[in-house]
């Protein structure tokens, strides 16, 4: 989610895409699983977020601004 809040909130597409290569997630972290156990107190999708942010670990460098 801070990857998320980076790209998102902070328009710094950069720094987002820097933590999701830092944290080695997988391309297709939610994948495996039919149902999000993450419940955000503010009713966000979780699991719709992360599939979105992780998205970014694919653009090149140089596009992100």
């Amino acid at each position: 989610m801070r990857s998320y809040m980076y790209a998102h909130a902070y328009r710094n597409r950069g720094a987002a895409q820097a933590l999701l290569l830092e944290l080695g997630l997988p391309d297709s972290p939610c994948s495996d699983c039919a149902t999000c156990a993450v419940q955000c107190a503010k009713g966000f999708d979780v699991r719709e977020r992360v599939s979105d942010i992780v998205r970014l670990k694919s653009v090149p460098r140089e596009f992100l601004g």
